[in-house]
């Protein structure tokens, strides 16, 4: 499976990006909002007016709400991942 994380080494057009920039946000509105409101009251609409987007268009970056759930949980993994990693490496110290 592809990781729409990491764009890293791949070449993708304009319109992909933006596509790609809009999922990530919608994804970390939708973690944000897991974090406050869990998940019974994680409400699509929130997530899409928080990007400025309508509802309606939820539908080009999700499957649907179960999607965006697992989605803004992979999200925060990661980004959780990349903070452990950051601060393992503020405190190694270097092997003598």
């Amino acid at each position: 499976m592809r990781n729409p994380y990491d764009i890293c080494h791949m070449e993708i057009t304009n319109r992909e990006q933006k596509k790609l920039d809009t999922e990530i946000l919608l994804t970390e509105s939708a973690a944000g909002l897991l974090k406050v409101n869990g998940i019974q009251k994680l409400s699509i609409s929130e997530v899409m007016a928080r990007a400025n987007l309508t509802r309606g268009s939820f539908y080009i970056y999700f499957k649907n709400k179960s999607d965006m759930i697992l989605k803004a949980f992979k999200w925060s993994v990661h980004q959780s991942n990349e903070r452990v990693k950051k601060s393992c490496l503020l405190y190694t110290s270097p092997s003598p």
